[in-house]
């Protein structure tokens, strides 16, 4: 079992959090495993850990194709975004995406009701609108867009300006979310979610664009449940099984080569404040950071590799024995800091 490589994506992995370079480090909890894990570790550049999935089925795939696939089964080769719905607040300077996909608690007739405003309001571009489920909606283009857009997991609870769309396109997108926003304004959806002390959907976010054409079967078996994974699976006839519930689980299951697992316990939740990140990396540390650094020690894992939003390590077991160098502070931890 000593042939067993690792790629463990959890996208709040080192921040950034702003705020705990301001408590004194007896107030913060230690992440020894995590800091090791960093210390110890290769530094790992590239690909957020949704960018990572979607390549695994080919080069410059769309996450948002894929997703679409694995939530309506539908093959059609389209051009497509998320177009995810979530309430941003007015910050001093800049409006923060508050919430987002699931935490706004849609019931299915609002976001029908509010999916069928956006194609009435954006029919003329050729763009169609569709909620195959309350909280996770996609826009279908007529043809590509030459448009970059920002994961919305990058800025979840941070300001939203810098992570709006660019490149050719970027002013067509930028003036349809403002036009979006004009009109969900005061849309009744919005008005009854008020009356329930809901937070309105006053937005909505544009990202993962691409197709999901000439796909591949991935080498390395897939541990997760997210819907590009089950999209490009179902396409490609990968090795998918339901994510292990703690590291233990994992050794236990995995055979020999290569593993893809990806923690979206938090993901959003660990991005809106310094608290939520450490009680997510605290809960981590025991169920899979603490096992992991164990086995490589040991060497039940040849590989592991630890991505997120603001980077990554990679370590092997002679690694992960380097005892000598101690274990990042928690601010040092956190790439915001």
């Amino acid at each position: 079992m000593a042939g067993r490589r690792l790629t463990l994506l959890v996208p709040p992995l080192f921040g950034p959090v702003s705020g705990l370079e301001r408590a004194a480090p007896t107030e913060l909890p230690r992440l020894p495993a995590l800091g090791a894990l960093a210390a110890r570790g290769r530094p790992e550049a590239g690909s957020s850990p949704d960018t990572f999935l979607a390549a695994l089925f080919a080069e410059g795939a769309g996450l948002a194709a894929l997703a679409h696939l694995g939530d309506t089964g539908e093959v059609d080769g389209r051009f497509r975004l998320f177009a995810d719905p979530v309430h941003l607040t007015a910050g001093h300077h800049h409006l923060v995406m508050d919430a987002a996909g699931e935490e706004l608690e849609l019931e299915p007739e609002e976001a029908t009701e509010l999916v069928a405003s956006l194609n009435e309001l954006h029919g003329e571009r050729g763009w169609t609108f569709s909620a195959p489920l309350p909280h996770r909606w996609y826009l279908d283009l007529s043809e590509p867009a030459p448009v970059a857009t920002t994961p919305l997991p990058a800025v979840a609870g941070r300001p939203v300006d810098r992570g709006l769309p660019v490149g050719e396109a970027g002013r067509t997108f930028n003036a349809a979310l403002a036009e979006t926003q004009m009109a969900l304004h005061d849309h009744p959806v919005n008005q009854r979610r008020a009356e329930r002390g809901l937070p309105p959907v006053n937005s909505v976010w544009f990202w993962g664009e691409g197709t999901a054409a000439d796909l591949r079967r991935p080498r390395a078996t897939l541990w997760t449940d997210h819907p590009a994974a089950r999209g490009g699976a179902r396409a490609t006839e990968a090795d998918r099984r339901d994510p292990p519930v703690d590291a233990e689980a994992f050794l236990r299951m995995a055979e020999a080569g290569e593993h893809v697992v990806l923690l979206e316990e938090g993901r959003y939740a660990a991005a809106t404040a310094p608290g939520a990140w450490l009680e997510v990396m605290q809960a981590l540390e025991a169920t899979w950071f603490a096992p992991l650094l164990a086995a490589l020690q040991r060497g039940r894992l040849a590989e592991v590799a630890l991505i997120g939003e603001a980077g990554g390590v990679s370590l092997t077991p002679g690694r992960a024995r380097r005892i000598w160098r101690r274990p990042w502070p928690v601010t040092r931890l956190t790439a915001g800091d």
